[in-house]
């Protein structure tokens, strides 16, 4: 007997996607960019309201909704800093998904890393970023891995153009012999 396998098999597995952005900015200045989340409606595609719930140096939450219109849904995000070197956010698990987690780890270009001095200034930087998700139905899930990769590369790409296009570049040592950023 043959397997028959139907077109609208629901996928109940999360997915991933990860990418490396290079940025003519510091780590400092593209790790601040990345924290103006209150601004993250003003240039991502999909992202209709954002909101800073709470700020600490160290942690914030933030009320993000997502769109495709008709539909939009809200969700809190609880995101761990670590200036200038990480972001991780991470979402409860709630209505509108199981899974969701991003991280954003930003380090020095190569040749500070290579540099036998004791603190080198940072101009540029390279973004490792990550997202792991899965929604909580089954249906949208299924649905999403038909534009996963899509949106990804689109939410990427964002990032990039934004911060590219904002003026400035916050100043940023790194020390290779520690492997730390510098004040």
């Amino acid at each position: 007997m043959a397997l028959r396998r139907g077109f609208w098999s629901l996928g109940t597995e999360a997915q991933s996607y990860k990418t490396v952005l290079r940025f003519s900015k510091s780590p400092l200045f593209v790790y601040q960019q990345v924290t103006d989340i209150a601004q993250y409606s003003q240039f991502l595609r999909w992202c209709t309201s954002s909101k800073v719930l709470l700020r600490r140096e160290d942690y914030c939450e933030a009320e993000l909704t997502i769109g495709f219109p008709p539909l939009s849904q809200s969700y809190v995000s609880q995101v761990y800093l670590k200036s200038p070197s990480s972001v991780l956010s991470k979402s409860p698990k709630n209505a509108l998904f199981e899974t969701l987690e991003s991280s954003w780890e930003l380090h020095p270009p190569a040749a500070a890393l290579q540099s036998s001095a004791d603190r080198v200034e940072v101009t540029e930087c390279e973004a490792h970023y990550s997202l792991t998700f899965q929604f909580a139905s089954p249906l949208y899930n299924s649905l999403s891995r038909l534009a996963f990769d899509m949106v990804c590369v689109e939410t990427s790409k964002a990032f990039l153009k934004r911060i590219e296009a904002m003026p400035g570049n916050a100043k940023c040592a790194y020390s290779p012999k520690s492997g730390k950023y510098v004040e």
